[in-house]
């Protein structure tokens, strides 16, 4: 079944050019309609994506990973405490000293 010209025009219509390249998975939504996008952010916020819902949607997904999404963990939290431990002691000191 070909594509109807108005089908055409609409894409047309609601696309925005970034370059020549093609776009990547992660600006696929540069391509939707604005109707769309809205319906996407709603998905988003409900937690479709993984995370909870009603917070930050992206945080889940960059903790732990999503292979489905290739998605690697950031691990933030293990970072930020193994951080936090290295210099705690230095840290500490540092600012009970300035009373």
């Amino acid at each position: 079944m070909p594509i109807s010209r108005s089908t055409k025009q609409r894409a047309q219509k609601n696309a925005i050019p970034i370059g020549r390249r093609p776009l990547r998975p992660s600006e696929a939504w540069w391509a939707l309609s604005l109707a769309a996008r809205k319906k996407l952010a709603e998905e988003r916020q409900k937690g479709r994506f993984g995370g909870k819902p009603g917070q930050a949607p992206y945080w889940h997904s960059q903790e732990v990973g999503e292979p489905g999404a290739e998605i690697k963990p950031l691990r933030f939290i293990e970072q930020g405490f193994a951080e936090f431990a290295a210099t705690a002691k230095v840290q500490v000191s540092e600012f009970l000293r300035g009373y």
